[in-house]
């Protein structure tokens, strides 16, 4: 009876790494038949223990005796519902069992199966494994069906998918979840959600991020929870690929002036699907381009490889897509993915909208990223927009696109801009209509208040500036020329600032003014109006001009220096000329 047994394991054909092709008919056979091929992963729990233990011979031991027990027991366990078509050692101490059933099969079915299997072999290796006497020796495993679409691929993705279920425990919780999540891939069951980003000087749509979400009332329902699932099995292109094609199954509800922004992940960014002209047949189905297409290149992961990163971004702007770089501001690379990219649009992460508009060190960093957009041609796009305290700080700073719940939440379909945001929208707009159609009062243009100040070559030394403060103690102020244009500005307080300290006379006295005037003083002609002028002297720094005087340059008499915004309080005369005053 025993001899008769052992002919029928040795039935059972051993297969290595190189018959994949054999394996693949092998497959392809079941299939044709109807058949449910199910691969089951094994693996030998700590082995590598083993062998630090109890040494290299007796970690062998342990694995020839495993690998002598599997064939019947794997026929023990799995022939109860099926058949084993064939037996594969992958490496070490890992194998995998191909096995057939009938459609008929469901998950718990294997479940139980993979419980029974791993029953028999712990007992099996532990009662010809005596040497090991501290504890017993545990077993691993996994399943992954092989659906027989794309047999070699699905035979190495099977076996991927296996691992990660086998390393939490057939009967825990996380395998079960990990088996879910498989399954929602295979059988793609992503929905995507759109949230509109709005052009906010008019509320019109510029366009929709498209944003992924799992099965209501799932595990995997937020994004978080499905990327993070994506991460820990290592498939994050494939659930990428899957939120791309279902994003694009919506391309038909755009109109020609709208664009759909999806995410990139920079690990996936080399997706044949993008590449290889089958959107571009889809955007010309319904009468779009690929300019109405915007990549939205996310942070959260660095940029490893620059040059080959930039190689395939330039190949999907030379098919004419669009790129953004998301979440800039909070990610490992912001600036650095900004120059080397050079995005069509930025969108600011929300962690630097958030409270804008009682925060001013995020206010002067968002005029600086708008001022940045204005000078390399790209738009700024404001994330995460929640009040209209932080809308209304955006448009006062210069932003001119922005999403967030206060502007609309993500929805099924293409929602356009919710009602409150709408009416705020509104009502500035006519705020704007009405103050440009007011008629403008004459305004007194710069020569009605100029007056003429002291001015110097750029050579002379610091020493004649400072007998010239000394000797007239009414100015604020000496003009620096080079060839009689004004080239710089020496204030009084700037001055005495420097000479006061410790070694400011050592230093600079004998030294040519040029090395300490300011070179960016506030120019305006004498043609240029006063409220014009005096609003770009409301956005100068206050560290470059503090209590300036109106001055005519001498030599130079179409030229003024203006004071900032701290300092444009009040004018008032004295003996004909004017000078500006601070209120206290």
């Amino acid at each position: 009876m025993l001899s008769t047994l052992m002919k029928r394991f040795r039935r059972i054909p051993y297969i290595s790494l190189d018959k994949r092709q054999w394996m693949k008919a092998m497959i392809r056979q079941e299939v044709e038949r109807e058949k449910k091929v199910v691969m089951f992963y094994i693996d030998i729990v700590k082995l590598t223990e083993v062998e630090n233990r109890y040494g290299d011979t007796s970690a062998k031991r342990v694995l020839h005796i495993f690998e002598s027990i599997l064939p019947a027991v794997a026929r023990q366990a799995f022939e109860i519902k099926g058949r084993i078509i064939a037996i594969q050692k992958l490496w070490g101490d890992d194998f995998a069992i191909y096995t057939s059933f009938s459609k008929m099969m469901s998950e718990e079915d294997c479940q139980m199966l993979s419980i029974h299997f791993q029953e028999l072999a712990e007992r099996q290796l532990n009662r010809q494994v005596s040497f090991v006497n501290r504890e017993e020796l545990r077993v691993h495993i996994g399943y992954a069906e092989i659906i027989g679409e794309d047999i070699v691929k699905e035979m190495y993705t099977s076996v991927k998918h296996a691992v990660h279920m086998a390393k939490y425990g057939i009967t825990s919780e996380k395998y079960t979840n990990i088996r879910q999540f498989h399954k929602l891939l295979a059988e793609e069951n992503v929905q995507m959600h759109f949230m509109p980003i709005i052009h906010l000087p008019n509320g019109e749509a510029l366009g929709w991020e498209a944003l992924a979400r799992g099965p209501v009332n799932s595990l995997f329902a937020t994004p978080a929870a499905l990327f993070n699932y994506a991460q820990e099995t290592d498939t994050v292109f494939r659930l990428e690929h899957i939120c791309r094609k279902r994003a694009l199954e919506h391309i038909s509800y755009l109109k020609p002036h709208e664009k759909l922004f999806i995410n990139l992940d920079p690990r996936a960014i080399d997706d044949p699907f993008l590449l290889r002209g089958k959107v571009q047949m889809l955007l010309a189905e319904y009468e779009l381009t690929p300019q109405n297409i915007v990549f939205e290149i996310t942070e959260r992961h660095a940029i490893t490889n620059y040059t080959a990163f930039r190689k395939i971004i330039e190949e999907y702007r030379k098919q004419g897509y669009m790129i953004a770089v998301d979440d800039a501001g909070a990610g490992y690379s912001s600036l650095e993915s900004i120059t080397e990219i050079y995005p069509d649009f930025i969108k600011l992460d929300m962690s630097l909208i958030r409270n804008i508009d009682v925060d001013p060190i995020k206010q002067a960093l968002l005029e600086t990223f708008v001022s940045f957009a204005d000078k390399v041609n790209c738009k700024i796009i404001a994330e995460g927009i929640e009040t209209e305290r932080e809308l209304e700080t955006l448009m006062e700073v210069g932003v001119i696109y922005g999403q967030g719940y206060y502007l609309g939440k993500p929805d099924k379909g293409m929602a356009q801009l919710c009602g409150t945001a709408m009416n705020f929208l509104r009502i500035t707009m006519e705020k704007r209509i009405e103050q440009e159609a007011k008629p403008m009062l004459p305004t007194p243009a710069m020569t009605e208040i100029l007056a003429k100040t002291i001015s110097v070559e750029k050579h002379v030394k610091v020493r004649r500036i400072h007998e010239i403060f000394e000797q007239n103690q009414r100015i604020e102020s000496v003009v620096v020329l080079e060839n009689s244009i004004p080239v710089g500005l020496v204030m009084r307080f700037s001055l005495y600032q420097i000479l006061g300290g410790q070694y400011g006379i050592a230093l600079y006295y004998e030294r040519p003014v040029s090395q300490i005037m300011n070179t960016n003083p506030l120019k305006a002609t004498k043609d240029d109006k006063l409220d014009e002028v005096a609003k770009r002297a409301m956005a100068r720094d206050a560290y470059h001009c503090m209590m300036w005087s109106l001055s005519l340059m001498r030599m130079a008499s179409t030229s003024v220096s203006l004071p900032c915004r701290s300092c444009w309080t009040k004018w008032l005369p004295s003996n004909s000329s004017w000078r500006a005053l601070p209120i206290r």
